[in-house]
């Protein structure tokens, strides 16, 4: 995992547990680097934010092409997959955003 993919997974978890009254200097410290090295990826919160946002619907498509391109699975199993496989990225830890803003 790349820095800026750091920090996006930060985001999502500083952003689940604080909302987004999350501050820059939050994200810092749970990354352990500084704020100008955050500056240095996303110029301002608002594009970290967008960005963060682009991120999570981007593993939800990767997962669906993963589900797509299993030529193992019927048709049945296919489907419960797929639908199980999106909710869960956006239900877990890793991709809420509070269910992307509800």
């Amino acid at each position: 995992m790349n820095n800026k993919e750091k920090v996006m997974e930060a985001t999502i978890s500083e952003f689940n547990e604080k909302g987004i009254k999350f501050t820059m200097d939050d994200l810092a410290k749970r990354l352990g680097m500084s704020k100008k090295t955050i500056y240095a990826l996303f110029n301002d919160k608002e594009t970290l934010f967008i960005e963060t946002v682009h991120y999570c619907f981007d593993m939800i498509k990767l997962s669906e092409m993963q589900i797509i391109e299993d030529e193992s699975l019927d048709t049945l199993v296919f489907c419960n997959r797929k639908i199980h496989k999106s909710a869960a990225i956006l239900y877990r830890g890793t991709c809420n955003l509070n269910l992307l803003f509800s």
